[in-house]
């Protein structure tokens, strides 16, 4: 529903509707995480009751002890941990799919205010829970669980090191070559930063703001009187920085949810070349055609091209992946022969280039 299909009316600037269907891609990424089989199996843990400790499992069945109280009890931290952890993640995870839908489909519909208020919860609290799970779980379990005090876990907490904790992301899991831990922050984070979210969402959220970074300017009140050229400037903003954090949230998620899926490892890595291809053009479409931006861009278009053109399986003539096939693997995860139209995703040697192709995209960090 999100995705704008060519020759639908929309309110959104045919400008920004690419970058608005390439949303929509990552946005699925997380639903299929909460609907498709192969993740929802590894939800379950499975545990071990000792029969000597027969008091527990009469309180257990008949309801007077909490099934996680059991396990506190019983010394089952291991057990305990990845039972929360697991919760945790996809309910949240649900919370934060269900922001981000609202926030995207108010976008393309001019709903700026709204759009903006929405990114709030999603992109500055929630997405610390997957971070703090990713590179800390024992820790925020203990926090969560063990001690109990909301304090501790608040993700808006003051004293709570948040550019500390992406930064242990990108040594734990870089997310690719145009991510960088102090933009990732400062789009987040910083009042003061005028392409990011915190001065503009309090703006949405309130009618009147006074701090210096982003005051209601004299006579006027925030949003409420918004022209043509407001709105354009909202969508020019909004399309920058969301699809730039939607796509390493997408990234932090995948690190967590398939820590717990061993032997899926060509699964994960389709899903990041899936986003490093949509992060490249996100970068072609927002940051302009200047000279620096296109060598980047060609250089790591030529790198693609190496890794993945070849002899066809199947008919075994001679093929190069182009922009064209970027697209189309990016918008439906295949990769057709331009002779044949075998699907070059059904093929092991490619899906092991693919995995190779991450691997050096993410700086050598494993697949």
């Amino acid at each position: 529903m999100l995705l704008i299909e060519e020759g639908q009316q929309s309110h959104l600037p045919k400008k920004y509707r690419p970058v608005n269907n390439l949303c929509a891609v990552i946005y699925d990424q997380f639903t299929s995480i909460l609907t498709q089989k192969h993740f929802l199996e590894h939800i379950n843990v499975e545990i071990a009751i000792d029969p000597a400790n027969q008091q527990f499992v009469e309180d257990l069945q008949n309801g007077s002890m909490h099934a996680l109280d059991f396990m506190k009890a019983n010394g089952q931290h291991i057990e305990l941990a990845e039972i929360l952890t697991k919760h945790i993640t996809l309910s949240v995870l649900s919370d934060f799919a269900n922001f981000m839908y609202e926030s995207l489909s108010c976008a393309q519909r001019g709903k700026m205010t709204v759009a903006y208020a929405l990114l709030r919860k999603p992109l500055t609290d929630e997405l610390v829970i997957f971070e703090r799970l990713l590179t800390n779980p024992a820790e925020f379990i203990q926090l969560y669980f063990h001690v109990g005090n909301p304090k501790g876990y608040d993700p808006s907490e003051p004293n709570l090191n948040r550019q500390q904790i992406i930064q242990e992301v990108f040594r734990m899991a870089n997310p690719g070559p145009l991510f960088v831990p102090d933009l990732v922050y400062g789009l987040r984070y910083d009042k003061h930063n005028p392409a990011g979210i915190n001065g503009i969402s309090n703006q949405a959220l309130h009618i009147v703001t006074n701090h210096p970074a982003y005051r209601t300017e004299e006579a006027e009140l925030n949003f409420v009187f918004s022209n043509y050229h407001d709105y354009r400037r909202y969508w020019r903003h909004y399309y920058y920085f969301v699809p730039y954090l939607l796509i390493y949230a997408a990234h932090v998620v995948d690190e967590l949810v398939f820590s717990w899926m061993p032997g899926y490892e060509h699964l994960k890595a389709v899903r990041a070349f899936q986003r490093f291809v949509g992060t490249l053009f996100w970068s072609k479409w927002m940051q302009g055609g200047g000279r620096r931006t296109k060598a980047s861009q060609q250089l790591l278009m030529q790198a693609i091209s190496e890794s993945l053109s070849g002899i066809c399986d199947q008919c075994g003539k001679d093929h190069t992946i182009d922009e064209a096939d970027l697209t189309l693997f990016f918008n439906e995860q295949l990769l057709l022969c331009p002779h044949c139209l075998c699907n070059h995703m059904a093929s092991e040697a490619t899906i092991e280039r693919i995995m190779d192709l991450v691997t050096i995209l993410h700086g050598g960090a494993e697949a």
